[in-house]
């Protein structure tokens, strides 16, 4: 979709209703579509929507109308539109917006369209997934990372920023460069909501997604973080990969990894007794020191860490780390793994 000058792009969709009824599957695909501007802005565009399903198989040419009114002076260079929440696989699985799940999409903003954005959300839209004008997909501790960055130098904003204990001190070094703080609270979006309302904080998120801004409500919002990054595009003129590379150059570089481990409540009960009972923890080198206050977390003096919890919603056992290169990350994750026989 393009939409250039004072203009703003209003999609609605018309399926087939014998074959796919809009009220059951509106929410149950990935979407990809885009539409040429003429010079005279005409109201109405008629462009062919092609349906991506995870199995490769898809539906083509049902009839898009796109509506362009007078709204914002933003210019919208290009836009790949995602509803997420595919049909539901065999087996079956949560519908989360992540990389595993966002192939479709990002085959159609590097293979179909060349778009500069890709957006899903999973199924109640309280969760945001992206893929880049690279057709990359961009970790939520990224996006965390942009939308904070975005908000206090180009949009002026001023305040501290929060995060949960699973996600990236990238946002400590970006909130440090700009005057400002960062505070990390438990993993539960409730201790995010909690500190940001404490300190009136800008923003607020978690590594698995979700994001909260200030001024708005104070849950996650995956429609409304999916709407500011697009006007970050727009008021930046930039890529999202290029801006993230801006961020790289100023704060530098981390990598990030992440395993989970299905726990049977035998398996739970024994590891949570060794674990917080026991107080038992790998032999790090190099460690400052360990938090249990949510989980395990491992704090090291180069600023690297690993954290081991289990997980507040699913029967999981969750690591994350994060160091300056991917293969000391894996390496934290390596160890734990080890450690517990996993």
């Amino acid at each position: 979709m393009e939409a250039t000058g004072p203009y703003s792009a209003k999609l609605t969709l018309r399926i087939n209703e014998e074959t796919w009824p809009i009220e059951e599957t509106i929410t149950g695909f990935i979407v990809g579509v885009m539409a040429e501007r003429s010079d005279d802005v005409p109201n109405m565009h008629h462009v062919d929507l092609e349906i991506f399903f995870p199995n490769n198989n898809s539906i083509k040419d049902h009839e898009v109308t796109i509506t362009v009114t007078q709204l914002k002076p933003y210019i919208i260079r290009s836009y790949s539109s995602a509803v997420m929440n595919p049909p539901e696989p065999n087996p079956p699985k949560l519908p989360a917006p992540n990389e595993d799940t966002l192939g479709p999409l990002a085959a159609v903003v590097m293979d179909r369209w060349r778009c500069d954005l890709g957006i899903a959300t999973d199924g109640d839209a309280d969760r945001l997934g992206v893929i880049d004008d690279q057709g990359q997909f961009v970790h939520p501790n990224k996006l965390l990372v942009l939308l904070y960055y975005y908000l206090v130098k180009y949009r002026g904003w001023q305040g501290p920023c929060v995060r949960n204990n699973s996600t990236t001190v990238l946002l400590d070094r970006v909130a440090a460069g700009l005057g400002q703080k960062c505070y990390e609270v438990p993993v539960g979006f409730k201790w995010v909501s909690a500190k940001m309302t404490e300190t009136n904080a800008i923003i607020g998120g978690e590594s698995s997604g979700g994001l909260a801004v200030r001024g708005h409500i104070s849950g996650k919002d995956g429609i409304y973080a999916a709407a500011l990054l697009v006007e970050m595009l727009a008021v930046t003129g930039k890529k999202l990969s290029a801006l993230y590379r801006e961020i790289e150059a100023q704060y530098g570089a981390l990598s990030y990894a992440e395993a989970s481990f299905t726990m049977t409540p035998a398996r739970k009960l024994a590891l949570q007794q060794y674990l917080f009972e026991q107080h038992a923890c790998p032999e790090f080198e190099c460690v400052d020191h360990i938090s249990r206050e949510d989980g395990c977390k491992v704090y090291f003096t180069d600023g690297s860490w690993v954290i081991c919890r289990f997980s507040g919603t699913e029967p999981l056992l969750r690591m994350a780390a994060e160091a300056e290169t991917d293969e000391k990350a894996q390496s934290y994750i390596q160890t734990w793994k080890a450690f517990l026989s996993l």
